[in-house]
């Protein structure tokens, strides 16, 4: 198996590429029964952080990918980091012609990238909104998704010989739902694997995203009727709440909640550092190589 790998960034003011140093780790930790070429892109026509320059760059590394040799093309966004060495190994044994590896969404409401499939035309919502599917998905770890966010995503070779990256819509020029579209409707089969969450850095932590969406308990401060995003509650003064970590984050705003101080952690969770690897092929890379495409923004 050859992959390439292509993870987009940009150049900060000191001329260093915008790279968490953990997702940066937990790439080069990698192992693979194959080969790995890491190209990482760094060409942005517009100014930072114009989403045109997101489009921009998987269609250069769309480009890169067909004008080679790999047989699949796996995305690793900048601010993301995988949960063990095997991981990739996973998604490459999983059937189907996409493959998604779950993550929290940080731009809205804070969801899980994988998306419910409905029907081969339209989008599903996140599987955070049906949570008995959701647990039935992580029991089973291989579960037939619609597609969604490319934090992670492993392409086929004959997905992106025959659909192009383009804008999602027109007030959105990012790729990621409109692929999703025409994968379906391509007949194309994309699956989440659940045993590969994958760690999003935002507002200064790293969201695990099964955390980050499991019910916990919080106290409320005030007595008071509030309608989350999801939900209406009633909440009385001194007494406990399950509420999701999303839903407490909300209501902790409003001040209607206790919740604790979020502490800065730019390490790699714990998670990521034990010795919890699923299934580690026993063969190392054969080959491993560092690209880079020239930033011209």
């Amino acid at each position: 198996m050859r992959l390439m790998i292509f993870t987009p960034t940009w150049l900060t003011e000191a001329g260093e590429e915008a790279i968490h140093p953990a997702c940066r780790e937990s790439i080069e930790a990698l192992k693979i029964e194959g080969s790995i070429r890491w190209v990482i892109g760094r060409e942005n026509p517009f100014p930072v952080p114009d989403h045109r320059n997101v489009l921009h760059q998987y269609r250069a590394a769309r480009a890169l990918f067909l004008a080679g040799e790999e047989d699949a093309l796996l995305t690793v966004e900048h601010d993301h980091a995988l949960p063990d060495p095997g991981a990739v190994q996973r998604m490459l044994d999983t059937p189907g012609d996409v493959v998604y590896a779950p993550y929290l969404l940080r731009h809205g409401w804070p969801v899980l990238s994988t998306w419910q499939y409905i029907n081969d035309r339209n989008l599903g919502m996140s599987l955070s909104n049906y949570r008995d599917e959701l647990e039935r998905a992580v029991r089973q770890v291989v579960w037939r998704i619609c597609g969604a966010g490319f934090g992670c995503t492993l392409f086929r070779r004959h997905v992106l010989e025959r659909i192009e990256f383009g804008p999602s819509a027109a007030s959105n020029p990012s790729p990621d739902l409109g692929f999703a579209e025409a994968a379906l409707r391509a007949h194309f089969v994309s699956y989440g694997r659940f045993d590969v969450p994958v760690y999003h850095y935002a507002r200064g932590r790293w969201l695990d995203p099964f955390e980050e969406i499991k019910m916990k308990t919080f106290v409320a401060l005030q007595t008071v009727n509030v309608k989350t995003s999801v939900r209406f509650l009633r909440l009385v003064k001194g007494k406990s709440y399950e509420l999701s970590q999303a839903e407490a984050a909300e209501l902790s705003r409003l001040g209607y909640i206790e919740l604790p101080e979020a502490i800065e952690d730019t390490t790699l969770p714990q998670a990521m550092k034990s010795d919890r690897a699923v299934a580690r092929p026993q063969r190392l890379n054969r080959a491993r190589t560092i690209e880079g495409m020239k930033d011209e923004g």
